[in-house]
């Protein structure tokens, strides 16, 4: 768990869309006091790849697998980004739907605040 040491913050990260744009204002956070970021991603769960599981090849925990590998590729650059400017960073990878996860995390780690991009098409 983080928030021993100080403000910590979470950053919900969505890999499918650009969350890179929002760092400049994590890295202004650790100026202004916040020690620790909890990154985390939330792979989306889905009551139809469930029923596409009996009935074509998706093979769920391979697919689970897979996107969780990608989702610590990708994320492992912002989590380093973060270490070099001196945060203490948690990566978080989980399965579920996002506002439930960003509430269950925010008080596991401790969380004083939220960063969440939102991303307008």
């Amino acid at each position: 768990m983080l928030g021993s040491s100080g403000e910590v913050g979470l950053y919900a990260v969505d890999i499918c869309h650009t969350s890179q744009h929002i760092l400049k204002h994590i890295k202004a956070l650790r100026q202004a006091g916040t020690e620790e970021i909890a990154i985390l991603h939330v792979i989306k769960e889905s009551k139809y790849f469930s029923k596409l599981e009996g009935v074509s090849r998706v093979n769920l925990a391979e697919f689970h697998r897979d996107s969780r590998k990608v989702a610590l590729n990708e994320i492992r650059s912002i989590a380093d980004s973060l270490s070099q400017l001196g945060f203490k960073v948690k990566v978080i990878i989980v399965r579920g739907i996002a506002f439930e996860e960003i509430l269950k995390t925010s008080e596991d780690e401790d969380v004083s605040l939220w960063v969440l991009a939102q991303v307008v098409s």
